[in-house]
């Protein structure tokens, strides 16, 4: 009875915690984050486990119409507050033929481990702090509805 409780308590609770010290920084970002539907941006972001990223944003008005989209490598740094998330992109948009390369850097901060917060993307530096043009993206939990078409 002693082993059972020994190990229930004390060995667990110590390889739960096995994966978070073997993931990177990064791993926390994995999957897709869309902005929440009462805001008026409609973005998805997709963070993958090899670094790189994808982002499509839509109309809000007409969801399915593409307006941008964005795709490149992601680097995070949580080891400093706030946190550093850098975008190497490559930016299309429907009426541009050549897709242009550009360099964000930004702010993160995770919320818990289905939001986070983002600064503004465009702006001439980093940001020191979230202004008013930062956005809350929450993972997406479930496959979109237009998925299976």
């Amino acid at each position: 009875m002693k082993l059972v409780f020994v190990i229930t308590c004390f060995l667990l609770p110590l390889t739960a915690n096995a994966d978070d010290l073997n993931s990177s920084p990064q791993d926390k970002l994995v999957g897709t984050w869309v902005v929440p539907a009462d805001e008026d941006n409609r973005s998805a972001l997709t963070f993958n486990a090899d670094g790189t990223f994808e982002l499509v944003a839509t109309d809000p008005e007409a969801p399915q119409r593409v307006i941008g989209q964005a795709s490149g490598t992601y680097k995070v740094d949580f080891t400093v507050s706030p946190a550093h998330l850098d975008l190497d992109a490559r930016i299309r948009k429907p009426k541009h033929e050549e897709p242009v390369k550009r360099t964000f850097e930004m702010i993160i901060q995770m919320i818990d481990t289905n939001r986070f917060r983002i600064s503004s993307v465009g702006l001439p530096e980093r940001p020191k702090a979230f202004g008013k043009q930062s956005h809350v993206m929450q993972r997406q939990l479930t496959p979109p509805a237009d998925a299976d078409k």
